[in-house]
This record gives structure tokens, sequence and C-alpha cells, in this order.
């Protein structure tokens, strides 16, 4: 087993100079300061007086073994490694001197992560706090697949789902900000894009859903806004709006109303009560997922009500699997009743993240894929990935990468790991947070023109 130690560090410098390079920290109070960022790529480095001249420092990532961040030593100090702090003495102006750096300051979230993947791809995912979303900090995090640090930052702010996207040649990233919680929905914000070099690009200032957001060029980009309507019995409720801009325009959008008219109904599978903006609304749609394929389609998940295929040309479902409206009339053990992060494979497999499937033991969590004949509204093979007596309420999903399937569970888990790496139905690598913090998503690297 191997730690994944800190994410923050406090320096206690008081009498000595320092000089901070890279904007990589900032100073709680004298002498304090706060770990912001690491990049594997440009390590932060500051500067220390040092036998009469300034000597360069630099915070180097380490493999999970103690702590996630150890200190380059330049020559002239002495490092002494301690379980919960280095401690390093220089002589200035023949006096000894000594400053102590933190490991496991507050709030600083911990992992632990046993065995090491298969794959070559980084795994990507934002920290935050599970249960108080008011606590300061949450943390945007890349590691390698021995565990190893390559990126950090921390946010003064809760941002999740921190992902990748691939178009031009490059990768980009962004992370959802969050500005309002929506109590056992989601919550409400706008986006924040990264450059390559995880330099700040521009901030979507719209009020987006966090469940999904496709970045498809640089001014061009998927994502699910949030509008208020009202049902015929006067209840209010998230009219959550597919939308596709593009250079300032909407070029496509499919909402939870256009929804409600194709059914001809307001009853769908379930309706969930909150408030958004003050007033008490309803949500009836819970839109988690989408993936855009060829001929113009865009596959949705709804969760509670399954998983819809959209023809964009016509704005009309071409079917619908699982829930209250279900075209293929699956068997009650392959019938998904909340699903997540469905994804249609070019063979026709739907892959799913089942948080609640019925069994001979209740309600449990499954991962498992369908072989889907979609003319004929048949499924034609049933392939299960996951099946271990786990449950996950809320969030989790899955991705399938080289015959490889990463699978991660969200809030109100019975599940002894955050994110397990399955291979030949053996669990290869495994990750646990603190009991304290949670990701929405994890990301492998980037597949495709657009992203996973």
């Amino acid at each position: 087993m191997r730690l994944l130690g800190i994410l923050l560090f406090l320096c206690s410098f008081e009498a000595f100079g320092l000089e901070l390079k890279n904007s990589f920290a900032r100073e709680l109070s004298p002498g304090r300061f706060e770990l912001m960022e690491y990049v594997h790529s440009r390590p932060p480095e500051f500067h220390l007086p040092v036998g009469g001249r300034w000597k360069k420092c630099r915070f180097m990532g380490k493999a999970c073994q103690g702590a996630v961040i150890s200190l380059h030593v330049p020559e002239g100090l002495i490092l002494k490694h301690q379980k919960r702090f280095f401690e390093a003495s220089y002589f200035l102006k023949g006096k000894m001197e000594t400053f102590v750096i933190e490991l496991f300051s507050s709030p600083s979230p911990e992992c632990l992560s046993v065995g090491e993947s298969g794959l070559s791809h980084p795994l990507i995912f934002a920290m935050i706090p599970k249960t108080n979303l008011n606590q300061p900090g949450s943390f945007l995090f890349i590691l390698s697949g021995k565990a190893r640090v390559t990126f950090f930052r921390r946010l003064t702010e809760i941002g999740s789902d921190f992902r990748p996207h691939v178009f031009g040649g490059k990768v980009w990233y962004s992370y959802f900000l969050m500005k309002e919680g929506i109590e056992n929905v989601g919550g409400s914000g706008p986006r924040v894009i990264l450059d390559e070099n995880f330099h700040f690009v521009r901030k979507i200032d719209l009020e987006l859903d966090g469940h999904e957001f496709l970045l498809l060029g640089p001014d061009h980009w998927m994502g699910i806004e949030i509008e208020l309507d009202r049902l015929r019995n006067g209840l209010s409720y998230l009219n959550k709006i597919i939308r596709e801009r593009k250079n300032g325009k909407i070029l496509f959008e499919y909402s939870v109303k256009d929804y409600l008219k194709e059914m001809k109904s307001e009853l769908t599978s379930s309706i969930v009560l909150t408030s958004f903006r003050g007033e008490v609304v309803a949500e009836i749609l819970h839109i988690n997922s989408l993936q855009i394929l060829k001929e113009d389609k865009l596959l949705i998940g709804m969760a509670y009500n399954g998983v819809g295929l959209l023809d964009k040309t016509r704005r009309k479902l071409d079917w619908q699997l699982a829930g209250l409206y279900d075209d293929f009339h699956l068997p009650i053990f392959q019938n998904p009743l909340f699903e997540h992060s469905a994804v249609l494979n070019e063979d026709g497999e739907l892959c799913l993240f089942s948080n609640l499937t019925p069994s001979h033991r209740g309600l449990v969590t499954k991962v498992f894929c369908l072989k889907l004949d979609q003319e004929r509204k048949l499924v034609t093979n049933f392939r299960m990935i996951r099946d271990q007596n786990e449950t996950t309420s809320m969030m989790g999903g899955v991705q399938i990468i080289e015959k490889r399937a990463n699978i991660f569970f969200g809030l109100k888990k019975e599940a002894p790991f955050d994110f397990i790496e399955m291979f030949e139905g053996k669990d290869v690598w495994k990750i646990r947070f603190g009991e304290d913090w949670v990701a929405y998503r994890f990301y492998r690297a980037p597949q495709g023109e657009y992203g996973f």
C-alpha cells in the first residue's frame, strides 16, 4: 500500500528571507505559506539564503511513499524526513537556522493507492468536500499510472468535474465552478477553461449544470444550461437545456420541456423536490452525461429515466432504454433504475454504471454492457463487468480503455474504494479517499476527437 499524502503545506520561516517563484504559493501569515499548485514539468521553487548566497529549492513530485511532495535539496541544506514534516537546516551568518515544512496540514485530503495501473493514461479528477460545500478548498489532480503526482492545483472555491478535452491536436482542460448547490441534484455555476499548460483561458459565465460539458473548440462547446419553467399544476421545475454554442451563437438545443412535449406527458420516472434561487422546485429529468456520435446523434444519460438516443436534426429521440418509456423492454435484473456515464461503443455496445439495479439482494450497483440491435429495439447480449455487492446511490461511472474498466464510486456508497481499474476480472489499481472527500468523476487520457 502507498499513501498519497498531501496537497497542502505550511512553512515557518520567521527570521529568514524567502523569495517565491512562479506564484506557486500564497502567504497565509508572516512566515507561513500554502502550496497552491504543482506541475511536474515546471516544479515550484523558492530561494533561501545559504552560505551567504541565495540557493534555489524546489518541490518535486514523488511516488506514493510517505508524501506526495518532497523537497529537492540544494547543496548546503540538510534534510531530515519525519512522519509529518520535513525539517531543513542551514547556516546563515555562522548560525544554524531551521525551518519546517508540514505535510499534513488541514484541510489536507489523503488517499490510499493500492496496486498499479496497466495503462499509460493519466488519471484526472477533482476532489471536493463530501458533506460541507461551504468548507474552503477543492483540488484539481492528475496522477500517473504509478500514482505519481504530475499536477495539482488547490482552489479556494468548489471546483469539480476536472476533465481533459482534445481538439486541434492538443489537450485542453476544464472544471466546473459551483456557485449554488442544488440539494440531491447537483449545482449551477460557470465553467473554467485551461490550456494544455494549465493556464487560464476563459470563464464561461453562464448558469451551467455541473454534470456534463464538452469542449469542441476554442469558442465551441456543448453543455447543460439551467432555466426555470412551470408544470401545468404551477410547480416550478428545472428546465435543463442541452445547448451547443459556437462563436457566441446557439447551434442546437434540446430541453426537458422538449422531452415532456415529445412524451406527451409531464410524468417521468422520478420527481425530486429541491430548492433553487430561493424557491421550491422539481427536478423531473436528471441529465448526467452526453456523448456526441456519428450521423448527428447524441446519447443522453438521464439517470432514473435511463438512456436516450437523440437525433439532433429532427430534435427527436430515436429510442429510450430503461425508465418509464423503455423501448427495449429490459428484464428486471438488467434494468438500471438509476444510471451514470452511459457510453455507446462503435460496435453497438452500451456500457453503464447502474447505481440501482434490482437483484435477489435488493438494489445494488452493477457495471455492465448491453449489445443493442437499435433497429429492432433488442438487447442481443449482456456482459457483466462488476457485480460485487457494492452500492453507491449517487454519482459514479465507468470508462473502458484497452479492455480495462475504470470504475469510480460516488456518494452514499458501500464500496471499499473510490476508484478501481479492472483487467480480466481482477482489480489491478485501487484508490480510496479520506472520509471527508469525494470526486464526481475520474477520467483517463483523452480518446478520440471529442474526448471520451
